[in-house]
């Protein structure tokens, strides 16, 4: 009989019936840290470990850290960080010490890289700080509506003439109407035409109610031109001698320039 835990202090190796006499030695504190609830005797000073409260962080600043603690506290811990307030980064803890170079200031400014007066440095972004270069006339194709700096040479460069498909006088590299078409009476949308032509003779046959500017083509002007040159026929004649001068004018018979006077105007 004897003790049988191989940890007492008094243990027997040979016994084999415990007898309930074990003594282990130990730190009995049990607000140690090293505090062993097997123990049933103390074990001195050597037993339970020496508090040492302080700053266990190695990563702690300006002489908060200390090596021979043995019991961590935090707020004996000091940490360098930005105690300025307004900053971006502004830190209330109460172990922070004050590094104004760690402080982010706070900037206000255009934070669109797209507009013309963009900060890199800015932090806060303000809208209305942002200011768009473009061409700023609404009249010209290159207008841009999103613009706030009139930039000129963002305009396009401007050909002013008549963008009217279908008349006379249109071109394809205009990109300035000026109004000045000069318009067929075939036209189905006359209403942009400066100029319509055809006749402009209400008695005539060939009147046309759009045209605003005669170009010679009424029958009696063509029968009077006729007979500046025939002189006074039937209009049997005059009506054969308009046919045939029409056809030969048709033709590019240059003969027919010759026998049969124009009748176009």
């Amino acid at each position: 009989m004897g003790c049988t835990d191989s940890i007492a202090d008094n243990y027997v190796h040979f016994a084999v019936v415990d007898d309930g006499s074990c003594i282990i030695s130990g730190c009995l504190d049990s607000t140690n840290p090293w505090f062993d609830p097997r123990a049933n005797r103390d074990g001195g000073l050597e037993a339970c470990m020496v508090v040492v409260p302080g700053c266990m962080d190695s990563t702690a600043c300006c002489g908060s850290y200390s090596a021979l603690a043995t019991v961590h506290n935090e707020a004996d811990c000091s940490y360098k960080g930005c105690a300025v307030a307004g900053t971006l980064n502004y830190d209330d803890s109460p172990n922070v010490v004050n590094d104004a170079s760690m402080c982010i200031f706070k900037v206000k400014g255009c934070m669109d890289s797209a507009a013309d007066t963009y900060k890199s440095s800015a932090n806060i972004h303000l809208a209305q700080f942002c200011k768009y270069a473009g061409c700023m006339d609404p009249a010209n194709p290159g207008f841009d509506d999103a613009a706030t700096i009139p930039d000129p040479s963002a305009c396009d460069v401007l050909y002013h003439g008549c963008m009217l498909s279908g008349a006379f006088n249109f071109e394809t590299f205009y990109n300035a109407d000026d109004g000045s078409c000069v318009c067929p009476s075939t036209m189905e949308d006359t209403a942009s035409c400066k100029y319509v032509l055809g006749c402009t003779d209400e008695a005539d046959d060939n009147y046309k109610e759009n045209a605003n500017l005669d170009d010679g083509s009424c029958a009696s002007s063509r029968r009077r031109a006729l007979e500046d040159v025939y002189g006074d026929v039937d209009l049997a004649t005059l009506t054969e001698l308009d046919r045939i001068s029409a056809e030969m004018s048709s033709t590019g018979d240059a003969s027919s320039q010759q026998a049969w006077p124009s009748t176009t105007f």
